[in-house]
C-alpha cells in the first residue's frame, strides 16, 4: 500500500510540474541544472540556455569550471562554485532596463577577498552605472540582507533569515528602469527595500561578457568578485513580469525543488520525509570529505568515526538540530590510509524516533 501511495504522489507531483504554465514572452535566459549542462569529469564548461535565445553561460578554462553535483536538491543536481576561481560567464549583451530575475540558490561562507556576489551583470570594462550586482550579505545568519546595484546606486533587501548561509532560497527580483524601483521576494515573502548608496540611478545593464554567475573577473575598479554558492535554476525576463506571472514562476520553482514558500520562519529549508545518512563524497578521499544527513524532526544528533578495529577516531556532537538537511566536513589529519566507518545517532526531541546508521569510507593518502 505504501508503494502504491508513493507512486501516486510521484505521479501527482510530476503532473503538477508539467502542468505549470510559465510565461515565455521576453524570456531572455533560462538555465536549469537538470537540462543542458555540458560536463567533462564532473566540471561544467557550458550551461545551455533553454529559452531558445542561445544565451549560454560558459567557462573555457578547465581549472575554473564549477562542479555538477548530483542528487542535492529534491533529487536534482546543482552547479557548485568554489568561491575562489569558479565562474560561468554570460555571453549575451542585450541591455536590460526593465527585467525580472528568478533564481534557486544557496550561498555559503568563504571565497575570495570580495565574496558573496552570486550574480554580476555588466560589459567588459565599462563604467559603474552599466553594472548591476546581486550581493548576499549572509554572514553566519547575522546580517539578513541582500544588496543590489553598485557604488553609484544601490538598494538593500532586508528580511529575517533572508541571506543566512547554507539555506536554499527561491528568489525573485524585479527592476523597473531605476535601481530604487527594485523589489525582492524570497520563498514567497516580500523583503523590505531600503536605498543604501549613491542615487536612484537609471539601469541599462547588459548581462555582458564582463559579468557572470558567481562573480566577475574585473569590475570597473579592477576587483575580482566571487561567490561560494550552489545554483539549481535561473530565469531572466527582459521585462517586469506581472504579479500573477511572478507567482506562477515562484510556484513552479518551489514545487520542483521542494522549497517551502510563504512561511518566513521556515527559512527556505527542505523538510526531509525520513532520516537519512548519505554516502560521503568524494570517496575515496584525501584529505577531506563531506558527509550529509537528513532529519525530519527536531533531533539530538551525534556522529562518530571509527577505524577498522572499531576504535573511535573522531566524534562530532551536532547537538539539537531542527528538521532539515545538513552536512559536515571530515578532515583526515593525523590518520593513516585505510578503511573507516562513520555512524549517526539521531534521537528526536520527543523521544519517539531513534535513528542509527553506519557507512564505510576509504582514505587514500
Amino acid at each position: 500500500m505504501k508503494k502504491v501511495l508513493s507512486v501516486l504522489v510521484f505521479l501527482i507531483v510530476t503532473f503538477k510540474l508539467n502542468a505549470q504554465v510559465l510565461p515565455t514572452s521576453d524570456l531572455l535566459l533560462w538555465l536549469k541544472s537538470d537540462t543542458g549542462v555540458d560536463t567533462l569529469n564532473g566540471t561544467v564548461s557550458r550551461w545551455h540556455d533553454q529559452s531558445s535565445n542561445g544565451n549560454d553561460a560558459i567557462q573555457t578554462d578547465l581549472s575554473r569550471q564549477p562542479l555538477l553535483v548530483g542528487n542535492i536538491l529534491n533529487g536534482k543536481p546543482v552547479l557548485r562554485f568554489n568561491g575562489l576561481h569558479d565562474r560561468l560567464e554570460f555571453t549575451n549583451s542585450t541591455p536590460m532596463s526593465r527585467f525580472t530575475i528568478f533564481m534557486v540558490v544557496k550561498n555559503d561562507p568563504g571565497g575570495g577577498s570580495n565574496p558573496d556576489h552570486v550574480i554580476a551583470f555588466g560589459p567588459q570594462g565599462g563604467v559603474w552605472d552599466s553594472w548591476y550586482f546581486i550581493l548576499f550579505m549572509g554572514v553566519d545568519n547575522i546580517t539578513d540582507r541582500i544588496e543590489i546595484g553598485g557604488p553609484d546606486g544601490g538598494i538593500r533587501a532586508v528580511a529575517p533569515n533572508l541571506s543566512a548561509y547554507g539555506e536554499w532560497r527561491n528568489i525573485s527580483i524585479t527592476t523597473n528602469q531605476t535601481i530604487y524601483s527594485t523589489t525582492l521576494r524570497w520563498n514567497g515573502n516580500n523583503a523590505t527595500m531600503t536605498p543604501v548608496v549613491g542615487t536612484n540611478m537609471a539601469i541599462n545593464a547588459p548581462m555582458g561578457t564582463g559579468g557572470g554567475i558567481a562573480g566577475t573577473d574585473g569590475d570597473p575598479s579592477g576587483n575580482t568578485l566571487t561567490a561560494k554558492c550552489d545554483f539549481a535554476e535561473i530565469l531572466i525576463y527582459n521585462r517586469v513580469v506581472s504579479d500573477s506571472e511572478r507567482t506562477a514562476v515562484e510556484n513552479y520553482l518551489s514545487l520542483k525543488y521542494n522549497i517551502v514558500t510563504g512561511i518566513g520562519d521556515q527559512k527556505g529549508k527542505i523538510i526531509p520525509e525520513r532520516f537519512a545518512l548519505l554516502q560521503n563524497y568524494p570517496n575515496p578521499f584525501n584529505p577531506s570529505t563531506v558527509i550529509k544527513y537528513a532529519i525530519p524532526f527536531e533531533s539530538n544528533v551525534n556522529i562518530r568515526f571509527y577505524n577498522c578495529l572499531g576504535q573511535t577516531v573522531r566524534e562530532v556532537n551536532e547537538g539539537i538540530r531542527q528538521p532539515g538537511n545538513y552536512e559536515i566536513n571530515f578532515n583526515s589529519s593525523g590518520l593513516a590510509s585505510g578503511i573507516y566507518f562513520y555512524s549517526i545517532k539521531a534521537v528526536s526531541s520527543d523521544g519517539k524516533n531513534d535513528y542509527r546508521a553506519v557507512k564505510k569510507m576509504m582514505l587514500l593518502k
